[in-house]
């Protein structure tokens, strides 16, 4: 009885319809899989070879070369942008083309951002370094000051402390001379 339900639920529910994008990460060198393009994906700049899968099947390969319109649409519809009616509609693919540039634009500033905050910590870094290079250096001369000043505590101490010379107790008996 479950096991009927579960098959007509399963029969019954929609096929997926997620586009699915693989790249290989040029870091690491694995296989990236998402659900979302990644930001160099048709872009104009070169970016590591995406392939575009829905249902299972290859709809797109950016190792593929595709018309200017056709890239810039491939772009759009990936990142959820309006489309043009016609693909000759002048004014339609400027838009289009306007919004991209947008979306190109806030990536350029987020990778500056980044790079301001590598930059950033670089030079905590350097600063933090240079704060226990200096501590160490100050510590280093405390240290050789302390000893400094307890090697002449004792050096004083010797000079004016008399030497004694045990001298034979009266009442300690003495060695019989025969």
């Amino acid at each position: 009885m479950r096991y009927g339900l579960l098959m007509i639920l399963v029969l019954l529910a929609p096929p997926s319809q997620a586009r699915m994008y693989q790249w290989i990460n040029a870091e690491s060198g694995s296989t990236q899989l998402a659900g979302k393009p990644p930001s160099w994906y048709r872009g104009v700049g070169d970016g590591p070879r995406v392939i575009v899968f829905e249902k299972g099947k290859i709809v797109d390969d950016t190792s593929t070369q595709v018309p200017e319109w056709q890239r810039v649409r491939l772009r759009a519809e990936a990142f959820g942008l309006s489309l043009p009616g016609a693909s000759d509609d002048a004014s339609g693919l400027k838009e289009l083309a306007q919004k991209l540039k947008e979306i190109a634009d806030s990536e350029r500033f987020l990778g500056s951002l980044v790079e301001q905050a590598e930059e950033q910590e670089q030079k905590e870094e350097e600063s933090t370094q240079s704060t226990v290079e200096q501590l160490k250096a100050v510590i280093a001369a405390w240290d050789k000051l302390n000893i400094e000043q307890a090697k002449t505590v004792v050096h004083d101490k010797e000079m004016t402390e008399p030497e004694t010379v045990p001298t034979p107790n009266e009442n300690s008996e003495s060695p019989e001379q025969p």
